[in-house]
């Protein structure tokens, strides 16, 4: 088992659902086909070369996300983002921080639920 893998068997109640935010022109195609692991521009200027999607254990740490570092992203753009609930049983989830997961597969529509729109 790797490090990433170790910090997931180490999050004590494994929720069965996690969050991901997304600009709000992006949910219609994402509730037609699902989220799909790619490497965006905001994700090439931090150096991913690895096509993921990427999720928040909590509403709290997607607001606080979006509030700070994934916000400051598109301080220069006027882009409403849209909250949308995952459900991650079992998907393949790693992580490197405890804020944050990533899984490498893609996310059928069944699975996504939107929360909030103008986030």
């Amino acid at each position: 088992m790797n490090d990433k893998e170790l910090i997931w068997e180490a999050y004590e109640n494994k929720p069965s659902y996690m969050y991901h935010v997304t600009p709000s022109s992006n949910v219609k195609s994402i509730m037609k086909n699902g989220l799909i692991p790619k490497t965006g521009d905001n994700s090439s200027t931090y150096g991913e070369k690895e096509d993921k999607i990427y999720l928040f254990p909590t509403e709290d740490d997607a607001s606080d996300a979006l509030s700070n570092w994934l916000g400051d992203q598109y301080e220069d753009d006027d882009i409403q983002f849209s909250l949308l609930r995952v459900n991650v049983s079992g998907l393949s989830l790693e992580s490197e921080v405890e804020y944050e997961y990533y899984t490498r597969s893609i996310i059928s529509p069944d699975r996504i639920k939107v929360l909030k729109t103008n986030y």
